[in-house]
C-alpha cells in the first residue's frame, strides 16, 4: 500500500509539471530552451571560476562572458566556414528545383506506360483465356456472310460510353486507370509548384519571422545569463522547500537526474557533430551533390531521436537517385553504416549508461512534445523530459523494492531471540 501512494505522488507531481507546461507553453519556450542552453554551459563555467589570479577566483560573471565570447565566435567561424558552401547549394538546389519536377514527370510518364503496357497485356490474357473456355462470347461473332463471302466487322475496340474506353468484354480500359494516375501526378506537381512560386508573397511573414527570432535569441541569451549565475541558489532554494527528512533523497534524485542528463543532451551534442563529419565526408567520397547541405541537415536533425534520421535521410536518398540508382543506393547504404556506428560504437562509448531509455517512451515523448508543447523546441526537448521522468519514476521504484527485501531481515527469528533471552 505504501509503495502505491508513493508511485501515485510521484506520478501526480509529474502530471503536474507536464499540464504546467503545457498550459503556459507561448511564455515557457524561452524559459525552458534556457535553462537547457544554462545546463550545458554550467560546467564550463564552474571550471573557469576556479581558476586563480593571485588570492582571487575569476567572477562568474566574467566566467559567462568567456563562455558566451567563445560560444559565439566559435558559432561565427563554424558559420563563416560552412555557411557560404551550403547556403551556395541551397539556392543551387531551389534553381534545379523545376528541373527535378520535370525529371520526376519523366519518370513518372515511364512508370505509368510501362505499367499500362504490363496491365493491358494481362488484361488481354486474361480476356482471352476467358473466351477459350467459353466464359465469354468471341467478339468476332460469325465468321462469313455465305453469299457475299464478306466478313461482319467486330465490334469496335475503341468504342467509348459516356467518354470511358471499354474492352470488348465491356472492362474499363487500362487507358483509364493510367489517365486517372497521371491527373493525380499532375494535381500534386501543379501544387507544388504553385507554393514554390507563392514563396515570394510570403516575405512580409518571413520578415516578421526573422524579427522575432531575432529577439527571441537575445532574450535566451539574458536568461541564459540568469540561469549560470543563479543555479546555485535556485537548488538551495528548492532544497529548501522540501522538508527535511526528505532533503537527502531529493539531493539523490538530483544528483541521479544530473547524471542521465549530462550524458543524453551533452553526449548526444557530441554525436550530432560526428554524425554530421561522418555524413559529409561520406558523401563527398559517393559524389552526391549538396554534399555540405545534405550533412549539415543530418547533423541538426540527429538531435531528434528516431526521427530525425529519417527525415534526413529521405531527401538525401532522393537527390542521390536523380543522379544515378547506385548513387542514391550507396547514400542509403552510408547512412545506415553511419547509424550502426552510432548504436553500438559512440552511444556506449560516449554515454554509457545513461542513455538507455525504452525506445517505446521515446516516441511517445516526441509525439507529445510536438503534438502538446511545441513544433520544433518540443521534439528538441521531448528526449531530456523523458529521461527526466525516468529517472524519478525509477528511483521510487528501486527505493520501495529495496525496502520491501530489507525490512523483513532486521527482526531476528522468534527462535533465536527466545533462546537469547533464556541465556
Amino acid at each position: 500500500m505504501r509503495f502505491l501512494r508513493t508511485q501515485w505522488r510521484s506520478l501526480l507531481l509529474i502530471g503536474f509539471v507536464l499540464l504546467v507546461l503545457i498550459a503556459f507553453k507561448a511564455v515557457l519556450t524561452p524559459f525552458v530552451l534556457s535553462f537547457a542552453l544554462a545546463y550545458v554551459l554550467y560546467p564550463a563555467v564552474v571550471r573557469l571560476t576556479r581558476i586563480r589570479f593571485g588570492r582571487h577566483h575569476v567572477p562568474v560573471w566574467a566566467s559567462i562572458l568567456t563562455v558566451y565570447i567563445v560560444l559565439i565566435g566559435g558559432a561565427a567561424l563554424l558559420v563563416s566556414l560552412t555557411g557560404p558552401p551550403v547556403l551556395a547549394q541551397l539556392q543551387k538546389l531551389i534553381d534545379n528545383i523545376p528541373s527535378y519536377a520535370a525529371q520526376a514527370n519523366s519518370a513518372g510518364d515511364k512508370l505509368i506506360a510501362r505499367w499500362q503496357a504490363t496491365f493491358s497485356t494481362w488484361v488481354l490474357n486474361a480476356e482471352e483465356a476467358a473466351i477459350d473456355d467459353g466464359t465469354i462470347p468471341s467478339p468476332s461473332g460469325d465468321a462469313n456472310d455465305g453469299a457475299g463471302g464478306s466478313t461482319s466487322e467486330p465490334p469496335d475496340a475503341s468504342a467509348s460510353k459516356d467518354g470511358v474506353e471499354t474492352e470488348p468484354s465491356g472492362a474499363i480500359r487500362p487507358n483509364e486507370a493510367a489517365k486517372a494516375v497521371s491527373e493525380v501526378k499532375d494535381k500534386y506537381l501543379a501544387k507544388l509548384q504553385s507554393w514554390l512560386e507563392g514563396l515570394g508573397a510570403q516575405m512580409p511573414i518571413l520578415i516578421e519571422a526573422l524579427i522575432r527570432s531575432i529577439f527571441n535569441f537575445f532574450l535566451v541569451l539574458m536568461l541564459t545569463f540568469m540561469f549560470l549565475i543563479y543555479f546555485p541558489k535556485l537548488f538551495a532554494f528548492s532544497r529548501r522547500l522540501i522538508p527535511v527528512q526528505y532533503r537527502a533523497e531529493f539531493e539523490k534524485i538530483a544528483g541521479d537526474v544530473n547524471d542521465r542528463l549530462s550524458g543524453v543532451v551533452r553526449g548526444q551534442l557530441l554525436i550530432c557533430l560526428v554524425n554530421g563529419v561522418l555524413t559529409y565526408i561520406g558523401f563527398v567520397m559517393i559524389g552526391v551533390k549538396f554534399a555540405s547541405l545534405l550533412a549539415f541537415v543530418a547533423g541538426v536533425l540527429s538531435l531528434i531521436p528516431i526521427f530525425g534520421t529519417i527525415i534526413s535521410t529521405i531527401p538525401a536518398v532522393l537527390l542521390g537517385l536523380t543522379q544515378s540508382v547506385t548513387i542514391g543506393l550507396s547514400v542509403l547504404g552510408w547512412v545506415v553504416l553511419i547509424h550502426i556506428l552510432e548504436a553500438y560504437v559512440l552511444n556506449p562509448l560516449i554515454m554509457g549508461d545513461s542513455a538507455h531509455m525504452n525506445p517505446l517512451l521515446i516516441v511517445f515523448a516526441l509525439l507529445v512534445g510536438s503534438h502538446y508543447f511545441h513544433p520544433i523546441m518540443g521534439p528538441l526537448l521531448a528526449a531530456p523530459f523523458a529521461a527526466i521522468i525516468q529517472t524519478v519514476f525509477l528511483h521510487f521504484l528501486t527505493r520501495e523494492e529495496d525496502h520491501g527485501v530489507s525490512e523483513p531481515s532486521l527482526a531476528p527469528p522468534a527462535t533465536e531471540s527466545s533462546a537469547l533471552s533464556t541465556t
